[in-house]
């Protein structure tokens, strides 16, 4: 995981992935959940693919969640995305605040 992002605006975070067609997936990622504190993707990180920015909305309920903890990892939706044939860039360029980050998941939709 990444850790240590709270703080530290514009830090970067590059993926790349290979797309065997073009088309639409989704994509979560793995974030920590901050003790007590709800938050939205949007407040922690700007996120793009390909350059074109993604606006997640939703919101991660840490208040609900048993035990949170910045090593309490929860699975949020980033939102669609359009991926083209071939290499792909994902983005997350983190605020001055943030939270740990674990993983992100690709869904074909």
């Amino acid at each position: 995981y990444v850790g240590d992002l709270d703080g530290g605006a514009n830090r970067t975070m590059t993926f790349t992935y290979n797309a065997a067609k073009a088309g639409d997936v989704l994509l979560t990622a793995g974030l920590s959940a901050r003790a007590n504190q709800d938050y939205k993707i949007a407040d922690f990180f700007t996120i793009t693919v390909n350059g074109t920015e993604i606006t997640p909305e939703e919101e991660v309920l840490s208040s609900s969640i048993e035990g949170a903890d910045y090593h309490k990892w929860t699975s949020v939706n980033i939102g669609m995305a359009n991926m083209k044939a071939g290499a792909n860039e994902i983005k997350f360029t983190s605020k001055s605040t943030c939270t740990n980050f674990d993983y992100i998941d690709i869904y074909s939709k």
